[in-house]
C-alpha cells in the first residue's frame, strides 16, 4: 500500500478515476446523498487530495482544502472515505477505535447512519 499527497494536476487518469468512484461509491450510492460530488473544489491548486493506493485502486481518500476555499480563514478536510476493502485490512483502527468506525462517522456526517 502507498499513501500520496497529490494536487489535482498530479492525479493521473487511472487514479483520478479511482478515487472518484471511490467517493461516488461511498458518498452518493451508499449514503444516499444527492448532492454534486464535482465543486470544483478538487481543481484549486491549493487542495490536496491524500490518498492510499493498493496497487492500482485507492482503497482510502480525503481532500484538504485551503483557508478560503471552503471557511474563511480556516483550512476544510472533507471526502473522507475508506472502502470496504480498505476497511478491512484494518486502516481504521486508531486508538482502540474498531474498524469501519471512520466510515460511521462519515455516514452520520452525511445523514445517512449506520
Amino acid at each position: 500500500m502507498q499513501w500520496q499527497v497529490l494536487t489535482f494536476a498530479e492525479l493521473d487518469t487511472h487514479t483520478l478515476y479511482s478515487l472518484l468512484q471511490l467517493r461516488v461509491d461511498v458518498f452518493v450510492v451508499e449514503q444516499n446523498c444527492p448532492y454534486p460530488e464535482l465543486d470544483d473544489k478538487d481543481l484549486d491548486p491549493q487542495t490536496r487530495h491524500v490518498l492510499l493506493k493498493k496497487g492500482d485502486k485507492v482503497i482510502a481518500y480525503a481532500r484538504v482544502l485551503a483557508p478560503g476555499v471552503s471557511f474563511a480563514g480556516f483550512p476544510g478536510i472533507g471526502r473522507v472515505c475508506v472502502s470496504f476493502s480498505g476497511d478491512r485490512t484494518g486502516l481504521c483502527v486508531t486508538n482502540g477505535t474498531p474498524p469501519g468506525a471512520w466510515q460511521g462517522v462519515s455516514r452520520a456526517y452525511a445523514g445517512g447512519g449506520q
